[in-house]
C-alpha cells in the first residue's frame, strides 16, 4: 500500500513494501542523502537545534559543501543472530529508522523506490500523485536551497561553522526566503 501525507517540506511518503525491501535489508537507507541547508533550516524549525549538535558532536554529522552528511556505519540489519551486516545510515535500526520525520532529510520523506510506484497496479493514482507531489516538493527545496547556498557564500565565505550562531543565522535566512518566495504552498492535486 502507497501512503503519501502532504505537508509541505515536511510530507511524506510510505510503502508497505519498504518493510519487505527486494533490494536490501536496509532499504534505501544504505545510501542516505546530505542534509541539505533547507533540511537543516526544517529541523531547527521544529526544535532540532540541540539535537543537530549532538549529532554533529557525535560524528554522526559531518560537515559538507551543502549542509551535514549522514554518516554510514556497519551493522546488522536485524536483531536475528547471524544478520549480515550492511552499511547503511547511522540512524538505521532493527525497525527502520530510528529519528522522527521531522529530523528526516526531505530526499528520505519523500523518496519511494520505483518497485514500490510499480508494485500494485491499482494503486496507479497514488503512485502518480506521489510523483506529482514528489517533482514539486523537490522542486521548491532545490530553489530554495540554491538561495541558502548563495547567502551562506556571501555570509561565512570561508564555510560555516556549523554551530548554535550558525543555525540562529540559517532559520532566520531561510523565514525570509519563504516569506519572498512566490511559490504557491503546496495542496493536494
Amino acid at each position: 500500500m502507497l501512503r503519501l501525507t502532504l505537508l509541505g517540506a515536511d510530507s511524506q511518503t510510505g510503502s508497505s513494501l519498504c518493510a519487505k525491501c527486494p533490494h536490501s535489508a536496509a532499504g534505501c537507507c544504505v545510501a542516505p542523502p546530505p542534509l541539505t541547508l533547507t533540511d537543516l533550516a526544517r529541523i531547527l524549525k521544529h526544535d532540532g537545534r540541540e539535537w543537530l549538535l549532538a549529532e554533529l558532536a557525535s560524528k554522526r554529522l559531518e560537515p559538507s559543501a551543502r549542509g551535514l552528511s549522514i554518516r554510514r556505519t556497519k551493522a546488522r540489519v536485524s536483531g536475528e543472530r547471524g544478520a549480515p551486516r550492511l552499511t547503511k545510515c547511522v540512524f538505521h535500526g532493527v525497525t527502520g529508522c530510528t529519528i522522527e520525520h521531522t529530523r528526516r532529510s526531505v530526499t528520505c520523506n519523500m523518496y519511494i523506490c520505483e518497485s514500490a510506484l510499480t508494485e500494485d497496479k491499482a494503486e496507479s493514482a497514488v503512485a502518480g500523485d506521489i510523483r506529482d507531489a514528489h517533482a514539486r516538493i523537490m522542486s521548491d527545496q532545490v530553489r530554495l536551497g540554491e538561495r541558502l547556498i548563495e547567502a551562506m557564500s556571501k555570509a561565512y565565505p570561508e564555510g560555516p561553522p556549523y554551530d548554535a550562531a550558525f543555525f540562529d543565522w540559517l532559520v532566520f535566512t531561510y523565514e525570509q526566503a519563504l516569506i519572498t518566495e512566490t511559490v504557491p504552498p503546496l495542496s493536494p492535486s
